[in-house]
């Protein structure tokens, strides 16, 4: 994860503590007892080298069910983290239902469902499985700004692949947050949704405290920053919570095939998304010491993009740039406690909470100009 200061990837990872042959065994296991099949074939499980907060895992299983048909599934296992947490909770069932409800209520690209399991006897946690779909995302590792895939592509498709995923973000906060609204709440019930945003933030900050060693003084200036100059009026819409390219899987023609990745989603002002787009794109580019490739639109350009597939300004959005810094800032600090503790140095333990707390510095000093 990550690219150093000197623009040098660095792949930094937690091992996974989970066998995969006896992940194989208990998947084969469950899809007996527990999705009807008669026959299990085969299975097969490869673990994935992305994400932190859940354990995933890529799997094909061919089996039969009780009426004898023939089932040849490529599916994606996700199961709630058992030996790290890097987030203050963590709702594998949550994330499913949310997936499904937003697939009931548009037509965004979002990956099926298949099943969910809520007993722990099987993983130790609750867990689901979905639809794997066919395509590519854009890396983080080595950045797509630097190699890989999207480097390979021309200007002119860079600008259609990044026009495309700008859309779908707009075209979420187009659909309507009350046909979501049983399953998608705001994080609180006091004040408006971006109060209760702001709120959990700041109780996020209060449990992770420990970790936040690294430009402390600076995430608690940032937390006054946020908690003082909260913008009034803001409608609220469906946020996806880690709205960027990186959690998009893209078809050959370079459409949005799928939009992964819901487990922060909530109400809230589009803001919140715009903000974590624009902080995140930063943060693999310019802040890890890159150039933007041609083709790839600039801060100013993503935010005029977004605008004008939505129709509506984005107001106050140096606030949610701040916003979003600050809790990528603490998702790093969170992030280097548990590197350290997997064997990580601590130089290369801390460096993405240097960057992002980094950033966040820049942001304040903006903000507060």
């Amino acid at each position: 994860m990550g690219v150093g200061r000197s623009g040098k990837a660095t792949s930094v990872t937690i091992a996974t503590q989970r066998d995969i042959d006896a992940t194989g065994r208990t998947l084969h296991r469950w899809f007996v007892a527990r999705a009807g099949a008669r026959v299990v074939h085969d299975v097969e499980v490869t673990p994935s080298k992305s994400g932190f907060s859940n354990e995933t895992f890529m799997c094909r299983v061919r089996w039969s069910d009780a009426a004898s048909n023939e089932h040849d599934d490529s599916l994606v296992l996700r199961i709630e983290p058992t030996h790290h947490q890097l987030f203050p909770t963590s709702d594998a069932l949550h994330q499913a239902a949310v997936t499904e409800a937003l697939a009931r209520a548009c037509r965004l690209p979002l990956p099926q469902i298949r099943f969910t399991e809520s007993e722990s006897q099987w993983f130790g946690a609750a867990f689901y499985l979905m639809n794997r779909i066919d395509g590519r995302i854009p890396t983080d590792v080595p950045s797509y700004h630097k190699r890989g895939w999207v480097a390979e592509l021309s200007a002119a498709e860079r600008a259609r692949l990044y026009d495309n995923a700008v859309a779908k973000l707009a075209e979420l906060h187009q659909l309507d947050q009350r046909r979501v609204a049983p399953v998608l709440s705001p994080m609180s019930s006091t004040g408006s949704p971006l109060q209760a945003y702001v709120e959990h933030v700041t109780a996020w900050a209060r449990w992770a405290d420990a970790d936040l060693q690294i430009n402390r003084s600076c995430i608690a200036e940032a937390l006054r920053y946020v908690q003082r100059a909260l913008p009034g009026d803001v409608a609220p819409v469906v946020v996806w919570g880690d709205a960027r390219i990186g959690n998009m899987i893209f078809g050959a023609d370079l459409s949005v095939a799928a939009m992964l990745d819901w487990e922060a989603a909530t109400i809230g002002p589009a803001g919140i998304d715009v903000g974590w787009w624009l902080m995140f794109e930063e943060y693999i580019c310019e802040a890890s010491g890159l150039t933007r490739l041609p083709g790839i639109p600039s801060r100013d350009e993503i935010l005029e993009r977004y605008e004008s597939f939505r129709g509506r300004a984005v107001k106050n959005i140096n606030y949610f740039e701040v916003l979003a810094a600050l809790v990528f800032s603490l998702i790093n600090s969170r992030l280097a406690t548990l590197l350290r503790n997997a064997g990580v140095d601590e130089r290369q333990a801390g460096q993405f909470a240097e960057r992002s707390t980094g950033m966040l510095s820049r942001g304040l000093d903006v903000a507060n100009a």
